[in-house]
């Protein structure tokens, strides 16, 4: 009975702590939307221009599950061709490297994009992808390459954080909220884990300006959604 009585606890606060996310997600898109003027009329533009691009790379690359989200690559072009970053650093390449290397390809500045992954097996996929679609990147990388380049501060104004699997990603974070520098915008996807996003949200506390959950906006079939921080 008392351990019945636990179960019952914890699926309560559980639930609680779900509804808090939804609630927050809809109070920071609105958040977002007055912060970032035009954002929304050019998130809703963006979506069917990402999804038949989507469809073709997740049934001949990738799959959904593994691929970045279709909403959150939406909302990464979107935020792209509201805010026009000259400089990108994309963490965990992939579909999102064909979303920005498509920016950098149509804007009308010059923009350095670089994309990083730590599996050099999927850089190889990720760079035969974007051959096939004529749009690349300013330099495709291995994180270890990066690395090796001991920046002190990162060179980028805009930066997405999808690199590995969740224990690489708790490894690395405290490195990227250290070597960004001020104004850098972050995209941090998959916080729908919850020690993951708790993890996040203690790192960045008193080291960020502002940060947004992306739930609203963001969140796919498999609950999945990002989180925006701003340096």
């Amino acid at each position: 009975m008392f351990s019945g009585i636990v179960h019952l606890l914890k699926q309560i606060k559980h639930h609680l702590w779900l509804t808090l996310l939804h609630l927050e997600g809809l109070m920071d898109r609105s958040r977002l939307y007055r912060d970032f003027p035009g954002l929304k009329n050019k998130f809703n533009s963006s979506a069917p221009i990402v999804t038949n691009s989507y469809k073709h790379y997740t049934t001949t690359v990738s799959n959904p599950k593994m691929a970045v989200s279709l909403e959150l690559a939406t909302f990464l072009s979107a935020l792209c061709s509201t805010l026009n970053p000259r400089s990108v650093l994309d963490l965990g390449s992939g579909y999102s490297t064909y979303v920005f290397a498509r920016y950098k390809q149509e804007s009308k500045h010059s923009v350095k994009l670089w994309s990083v992954d730590d599996n050099r097996k999927w850089l190889a996929k990720t760079h035969v992808f974007l051959k096939k679609q004529k749009c690349h990147p300013s330099r495709l990388m291995h994180w270890l390459t990066l690395e090796k380049m001991r920046f002190p501060i990162l060179p980028f104004e805009f930066v997405l954080y999808d690199l590995g699997i969740m224990s690489t990603r708790k490894r690395i974070f405290p490195y990227l909220i250290n070597h960004t520098k001020k104004e850098t915008l972050i995209i941090v996807d998959d916080v729908h884990m919850l020690d993951y996003q708790r993890l996040v949200r203690k790192l960045i506390r008193n080291q960020v300006t502002q940060y947004y959950s992306l739930r609203s906006l963001t969140l796919d079939t498999y609950q999945r959604f990002a989180m925006l921080v701003i340096r």
